[in-house]
């Protein structure tokens, strides 16, 4: 097994798409490729969630760091991790001070509850 950086991955894409029915393609860190089911994301699951729960999906907080993360973030209030993939921070509302290893999750939920 080969092992890639950034670099060679970005060059990869650069010349390779997925193109099947089924399967989508979606770099959830800078090294790592997902190949999921089309049916299948965070966002389709919390969407699933909702439905057997009765409640709307723009009722829940989520928080994500990766694209793999943008369709939930993009269904819920979502919430950006302070060491997101930058395109994230277009695609929600809020996004922490910290990051994750400066407990961004947590801090942003102190704050948010307080204020409420």
């Amino acid at each position: 097994m080969t092992s890639w950086d950034k670099d060679d991955l970005d060059r990869f894409l650069a010349t390779h798409t997925l193109r099947h029915p089924d399967y989508y393609m979606v770099r959830s860190t800078p090294t790592l490729l997902e190949f999921m089911d089309h049916r299948v994301s965070k966002g389709q699951g919390i969407q699933r969630l909702c439905e057997r729960k009765g409640i709307h999906p723009a009722q829940i907080l989520s928080f994500g760091d990766e694209l793999n993360d943008l369709d939930m973030l993009e269904n819920t209030m979502g919430v950006a991790i302070a060491n997101a993939n930058p395109l994230l921070f277009e695609k929600t509302r809020w996004r922490t001070r910290e990051t994750n290893n400066e407990d961004g999750v947590a801090r942003f939920l102190e704050r948010y509850l307080l204020n409420r």
